[in-house]
């Protein structure tokens, strides 16, 4: 029984992940902002570290996904002039990523989204349920990190 309760705990997590970045996706989609929540996560990664230059690995790497993946992701936000690519002269095949004015246009847009779309769906936890959430969330994290 305890076995099947944690398959179910590991179950809901993915379910409850996925239908929360569809719905967040479709928000941002009725409201006209042109990005999902996968890019606006990479757009928040650039933009926490613009002191220091950010390049496509270590986007990669913070957002647990395989290189090509985030370059094709990347792609998409620069036809979509969110983010450039300026080539670092000493290294030809690495790229500092810096986001544009429209970039930070939608990374404003999205956040007022996202923003309230949390407060919806958070409202109903007390601060109990929340605590005892992120403790769980967090042993799993761990016990992740430390497997792998």
């Amino acid at each position: 029984m305890v076995k099947d309760e944690k398959l179910l705990l590991s179950a809901n997590i993915v379910l409850t992940a996925r239908l929360l970045v569809k719905s967040i996706n479709n928000h941002f989609a009725n409201a006209g902002v042109n990005i999902t929540m996968e890019q606006l996560e990479i757009l928040f990664h650039i933009a926490s570290n613009s002191e220091k230059q950010i390049i496509q690995t270590e986007v990669a790497n913070c957002m647990v996904k395989n290189k090509s993946a985030i370059v094709k992701s990347i792609d998409i936000l620069e036809r979509k002039n969110y983010v450039r690519r300026l080539s670092l002269s000493d290294k030809k095949k690495k790229n500092v990523l810096e986001i544009t004015t429209s970039g930070h246009k939608v990374i404003k847009e999205a956040s007022k989204i996202f923003n309230s779309i949390k407060l919806k769906y958070l409202e109903q936890l007390e601060s109990n349920d929340v605590e005892l959430c992120n403790k769980v969330l967090n042993k799993i994290k761990k016990s992740i990190d430390s497997n792998d």
